[in-house]
């Protein structure tokens, strides 16, 4: 398993929360929103690239980074005191994807990191 952030690669913003990660073959463990997104000015507040933070674009970035799977829990750093929903990820079969998509409460990927040890992702 790796950790991956936000699950953001945006050349044109100088950002890639894979930038130094090899996750061929693994299941990746990413955050749903964006960094600085409370901030206006931020970097993915833009129309042209707000893409970066939906779900269906992290999923297939995580494929073509050459994961086999993708861990999408809600971003505790903006949204630690909401209630928590699973929510569906829409597509064809995973096998059609090319990768399994799930998320999960933050409860089961607090589980996951406490019995880990990560990379830190670049960006």
């Amino acid at each position: 398993m790796a950790f991956a952030g936000y699950g953001i690669t945006a050349p044109e913003l100088d950002y890639d929360d894979y930038a130094g990660l090899d996750v061929a073959g693994k299941i990746v463990l990413v955050m749903t929103h964006e960094l600085q997104e409370t901030n206006e000015q931020g970097p993915f507040r833009r129309p042209e690239a707000f893409r970066y933070t939906e779900v269906r674009y992290k999923v297939i970035n995580a494929r073509e980074h050459g994961a086999r799977g993708i861990i999408l829990v809600t971003d505790p750093n903006n949204h630690a005191k909401e209630p928590e929903e699973l929510f569906a990820i829409r597509g064809g079969g995973s096998a059609s994807a090319g990768i399994v998509a799930v998320n999960a409460v933050r409860g089961v990927a607090e589980a996951i990191l406490a019995s880990a040890t990560w990379p830190t992702s670049g960006s």
